[in-house]
């Protein structure tokens, strides 16, 4: 039918363009293609420090801006965009590669968005304001009430712990 021919059509387009090492074509598809996860794909096989840069600073879509932050190592970039982006979500990207701890106290002083402000004192102290735990095992039962548990690693810290409760309440 016609949409799983579309959704095949945009899989297929989407490999290609994972698969592509010229840098022209992907620096073209990154800026200009019209589809979110195509211009991601290529942005993702980029490695022109100072497109990404562009891409970073110049992107209307503040996700792709993220995603450009991310790939990014200029500290005087990241010290920029991680103080001046007007999105938040881009900010704290920036926060995360930032190593100037000058830079950092200032962020946690001065930013706005409490996000922000806590990604930057998580990278100063190393100690997590609040973790943001994932599963890293299978659920299982812990006693004859029902009660189960599963382990969580934080994906900022890495510190372990378990999670108790009720299958039916998760």
């Amino acid at each position: 039918n016609y949409s799983d021919s579309r959704e095949a059509a945009a899989k297929r387009r989407y490999e290609i363009v994972r698969m592509e090492t010229s840098q022209a074509v992907l620096i073209d598809l990154a800026k200009n293609d019209t589809d979110f996860s195509m211009r991601h794909a290529a942005l993702n096989n980029l490695a022109d420090q100072d497109v990404l840069a562009d891409l970073a600073k110049n992107d209307p879509d503040s996700n792709m801006r993220a995603l450009a932050v991310e790939k990014l190592n200029d500290q005087l970039l990241l010290a920029d965009i991680a103080k001046n982006d007007n999105n938040y979500h881009v900010r704290a990207a920036a926060v995360e590669n930032l190593t100037d701890k000058s830079v950092l106290a200032d962020i946690v002083k001065n930013d706005e968005n409490k996000w922000v402000r806590d990604t930057a004192e998580e990278k100063l102290t190393g100690v997590c304001v609040k973790h943001d735990f994932i599963p890293i095992g299978e659920e299982y039962v812990v006693d004859n009430n029902g009660r189960t548990a599963q382990d969580v690693k934080c994906k900022r810290c890495g510190k372990t712990s378990q999670v108790h409760g009720y299958r039916d309440s998760w």
